[in-house]
């Protein structure tokens, strides 16, 4: 492990927690990229099947 003796533990801790912020964010984007596109997948299939 390496271990920067630079930095407080506060600034390396802030800096996990942006990771981890980022991270949450990222992942709650592609959960509602995926709902967005199964609708759509949904209302083509319907919008197909109508027309």
């Amino acid at each position: 492990m390496v271990r920067d003796q630079g930095q407080p533990l506060a600034a390396r801790v802030g800096c996990a927690v942006h990771v981890g912020v980022a991270t949450w964010l990222g992942i709650m984007a592609g959960m509602i990229a995926k709902v967005v596109i199964a609708f759509v997948m949904v209302g083509l299939f319907v919008v197909a099947l109508v027309f």
